[in-house]
């Protein structure tokens, strides 16, 4: 059985554990934009430094990323 990209984000998001999500910025983008976290996508997909990382906190009570993509 092949898990798609969204299958595995939920299982993250319904996942009762911390979780890493590894991806290309363009993806993270498209999920984050979706999911209504990014309202400037090509902004966004710009800023992201390359290797970079961020925390995105689904559980605080404003989720979205709690440290904004870094080195």
């Amino acid at each position: 059985m092949r898990v798609t990209d969204a299958a595995s984000i939920r299982i993250v998001e319904e996942g009762p554990f911390p979780a890493t999500i590894v991806s290309h910025g363009r993806i993270i983008t498209l999920w984050l934009t979706h999911a209504g976290y990014v309202e400037t996508p090509f902004e966004f997909w710009r800023s992201i430094p390359m290797p970079g990382w961020a925390l995105l906190d689904l559980d605080a009570p404003a989720a979205g990323l709690t440290i904004p993509f870094a080195h």
